[in-house]
């Protein structure tokens, strides 16, 4: 993993391979071995700036998702911008991930809300 953030951080246009990684270890199950887990939520981190990255991490199990959301927080408003973004055939999709979201809904309501007064 660390040659991997190494590489994100030099050569940022690597982002769409680095992608491919990441899938390939979520296939792989990569939250079983802590180690790869710690390297893979900082690479989730790092890639974030690129809006592809996000359909990587909402193809995780709700479990293993919701722990890179409380590791990494700052990821969370992004994440839920990206799902509310979705064209409606694929948020049906990222649905069950929506309920994680609770925070951001209530304040894009509360925002709504003073726009309105």
């Amino acid at each position: 993993m660390r040659t991997v953030l190494e590489s994100i951080k030099l050569y940022p246009g690597l982002a769409g391979f680095i992608n491919g990684i990441l899938t390939r270890l979520i296939s792989k199950r990569v939250w079983i071995n802590p180690n790869l887990w710690k390297g893979f939520v900082i690479c989730c981190k790092v890639v974030i700036t690129a809006p592809t990255s996000f359909s990587v991490i909402i193809t995780l199990p709700k479990p293993q998702l919701e722990d890179i959301l409380t590791k990494e927080p700052g990821l969370k408003p992004k994440l839920f911008e990206y799902v509310l973004g979705l064209p409606t055939a694929m948020r049906s999709r990222a649905k069950n991930l929506l309920s994680l979201f609770q925070e951001q809904q209530q304040q894009m309501q509360q925002q709504f809300i003073e726009q309105q007064y």
